[in-house]
């Protein structure tokens, strides 16, 4: 199976799975829980949520130029986001996407022992 093949089947997955959830929980749950939502909080907290990834993943790049590999700011931002998902819903919390931020770095291809290193520091 081709990459973006597997990739649509985990956006279709991604998707079946939402609305599985949308059902379970009940829409109206749903539309109350955002009536509730202060929208000027929300509104602040998506910049500065992307704030702190583009420091966490600048944080990355350092750690991985100190190991002598140089990897561009997006592409560490997108694995971090990656790995954030994966954390969301494992048991694990921040472990869970830490195995996933390693495995995605080191195809890109950095040495396995750099990407692993780099993720643990």
């Amino acid at each position: 199976m081709t990459a973006g093949r597997i990739r649509i089947v985990f956006s279709i997955l991604g998707v079946t799975l939402l609305c599985w959830l949308v059902w379970q929980a009940g829409l109206s749950t749903i539309l109350q829980a955002f009536e509730s939502v202060e929208w000027v909080w929300a509104a602040a907290y998506v910049p500065l949520f992307f704030l702190v990834a583009c420091g966490i993943a600048l944080r990355w790049r350092w750690v991985l130029q100190a190991l002598g590999v140089t990897v561009p700011l997006p592409a560490l931002m997108s694995m971090w986001f990656a790995g954030v998902t994966v954390s969301s819903v494992t048991t694990g919390a921040k472990l869970g996407g830490d195995p996933l931020r390693a495995f995605l770095l080191a195809r890109r291809p950095v040495p396995t022992g750099l990407a692993v290193a780099s993720v643990i520091m």
